[in-house]
């Protein structure tokens, strides 16, 4: 895919954007013990953030310079590359934010699973497991699969992890913006407003977006 800057610029924020309302949406579901639909929500907004992630490595320099180049982007949907990109990412989160420990990013993105995450996103978005997380299916043995029988586990402190990853790539945006860039702010505030109503839910009040009108 041949992308302009301005192409690829309106992309990534639609890519964010989207991942963000979908983060949204996990939480909703979350609160309705919607377990299964949440973790198919969860497995989309990873794939959109390692793809915004993708194209802002290669498109980071000509928003800032102004040139106007084309540039390609390989594989776009690409499963794989998208979902490394989001995991590479959120392995950054603890330094960024001077952590500079071991940073746990929990059972989910364990190493194990790390070793081997091409096994687990063919098992992710295999049509058993769509079925499994969306439509009640029934075993070989009679049994009744039904989506509510999915458990909470990790995806709350995950859904966290993954809004803050969204917040990470807007700063780095915003400090790119304001200290290496010759070009106007493009502002993104709408989409940081919402991505801390789940990263710091106790500023909603503040917020422009709640404010009486």
């Amino acid at each position: 895919m041949e992308l302009s800057p301005t192409q690829a610029r309106l992309l990534w924020k639609s890519l964010l954007a989207n991942a963000s309302e979908l983060a949204t949406d996990v939480q909703v579901l979350l609160d309705f013990q919607r377990y299964a639909r949440a973790q198919t929500l969860m497995i989309v907004a990873k794939e959109e953030i390692g793809k915004s992630v993708r194209l802002y490595k290669l498109f980071s320099h000509p928003w800032s310079s102004g040139d106007e180049v084309i540039l390609e982007f390989a594989h776009p949907d690409d499963t794989y590359l998208n979902m490394s990109a989001y995991f590479d990412t959120a392995e950054d989160l603890g330094p960024f934010w001077g952590d500079f420990a071991q940073f746990d990013l929990g059972e989910a993105s364990s190493p194990g699973e790390r070793d081997s995450w091409r096994g687990f996103l063919d098992a992710a978005n295999s049509p058993e497991s769509i079925h499994r997380h969306l439509r009640v299916t029934q075993t070989t043995e009679g049994v009744v699969v039904n989506p509510s029988d999915v458990v909470v586990g990790d995806l709350p402190s995950e859904l966290t992890r993954l809004a803050e990853v969204i917040e990470m790539c807007l700063i780095v945006d915003h400090t790119r913006m304001k200290h290496e860039s010759v070009m106007p702010y493009d502002t993104t505030i709408d989409r940081q407003e919402e991505v801390l109503r789940l990263t710091h839910p106790e500023l909603q009040r503040y917020m422009r977006l709640d404010e009486p009108e």
